[in-house]
């Protein structure tokens, strides 16, 4: 057999230590945040619905049930 050194150099690759690429470390963190980021649109879209949409959208029902009853 061969001295310590041989051993060394041949045998690298299996004594090699494997560094994971940040993204993929984090990859439960980052799709956490991307859900958060789902959540706070949908949020900030309907808050923009109630407070612009809505107030014209039920003016013009409330016509239509008047106009409906007479």
């Amino acid at each position: 057999m061969g001295t310590n050194e041989d051993d060394k150099e041949k045998y690298d690759l299996y004594t090699e230590q494997v560094v994971l690429h940040p993204a993929k470390k984090y990859k439960w963190l980052i799709r956490i945040g991307k859900l958060l980021l789902f959540a706070v649109s949908v949020v900030i879209a309907a808050t923009l619905f109630m407070v612009f949409l809505y107030p014209v959208l039920q003016k013009r029902i409330t016509k239509e049930i008047i106009l409906i009853k007479l």
